[in-house]
């Protein structure tokens, strides 16, 4: 086949995340440029904030370009493990989903002044993915949602110190938006699986 039109393939089933890595970019050239990222990041410090288009935008800025060069790293780990389970629409409104959902986790569960970075999301994808394709592998994807679930439950407890992650990145860890963003996979995860098996026994 020729390489132009696997190409055309390739970003007719996966535009989306063509859509997320751009922005993603984007932004962080923005962020060099306005480096206080004040019209973008979650910030509880004056209460709920009114402008609601934090709650989503905050999820794609970050502390500095390390920051946003780890979790692109694992948005990309991400796309390439489940590329060929990719369903733009759906992949959409999950991610829109977990970003709501872990912003809303952080503000009536945590008592941090300011948010940004996408690592909780992060979390969420990965449990939402490793749930909905747990028919392909089933005890290697169990595993890795048992390990996820380990690794956030260690973070709110304290197990080991994230000083080098902080130092790293430029800030603190908001380990609390794993958690959030873990859940609100988890839960999207479930329900997908439900609302399909109902499906399916509606329709035999």
């Amino acid at each position: 086949m020729d390489r132009r039109l696997i190409f055309q393939a390739y970003i007719a089933q996966n535009w989306h995340h063509v859509v997320v890595l751009a922005l993603l970019a984007s932004l962080q050239i923005y962020q060099l440029i306005e480096p206080k990222q004040t019209l973008l990041a979650l910030r509880f410090d004056r209460g709920l904030p009114q402008e609601y288009w934090r709650y989503l935008s905050c999820h794609l800025v970050h502390l500095s370009v390390n920051h946003f060069l780890m979790n692109l790293l694992g948005y990309s780990l991400l796309i390439a493990c489940f590329l060929k389970e990719s369903k733009p629409c759906r992949d959409l409104t999950v991610f829109v989903v977990i970003m709501i959902g872990t912003s809303v986790g952080l503000y009536f569960f945590d008592n941090i002044a300011r948010y940004v970075g996408l690592s909780g999301v992060l979390h969420g994808l990965w449990v939402y993915m490793l749930i909905t394709t747990m028919q392909r592998t089933p005890k290697l994807n169990l595993l890795f949602v048992l390990l996820l679930a380990v690794k956030v439950v260690s973070e709110q407890v304290g197990f080991y110190s994230q000083a080098e992650t902080a130092e790293f990145i430029g800030g603190p860890v908001a380990t609390f938006s794993h958690l959030c963003g873990f859940l609100s996979g988890l839960v999207c995860g479930l329900l997908t699986i439900s609302l399909s098996l109902y499906s399916k026994q509606r329709h035999s």
